[in-house]
């Protein structure tokens, strides 16, 4: 029932997902194609990069993949966000 959310692959891979218009999962500790996924689904413009991190925001949802695995999306309309840390934590609050 939630927009964003974390989840838990069948091979123990966890990831982010935001419902936006459809599915759209980001999958932690793989960088390169969760940037790719950012600006193919948020648009190149709506996209930054800050150091290690992209950041990406279309005022309904926010996004951002660090270059260590890390991935995070938040809700703005609920608050809601869910992370997915390499190697410590995934989840939501």
């Amino acid at each position: 029932g939630k927009n964003v959310f974390a989840r838990l692959g069948s091979d123990n891979s966890t990831g982010v997902c935001i419902n936006d218009g459809g599915l759209f999962c980001l999958q932690s500790n793989d960088n390169d194609n969760s940037v790719a996924a950012l600006k193919a689904h948020f648009g190149e413009s709506s996209c930054h990069v800050d150091g290690a991190r992209v950041f990406c925001d279309s005022r309904k949802f926010y996004c951002n993949a660090d270059s260590n695995g890390d991935v995070f999306c938040s809700d703005f309309s609920t608050g809601d966000n869910c992370n997915a840390d390499v190697g410590r934590s995934f989840g939501c609050r």
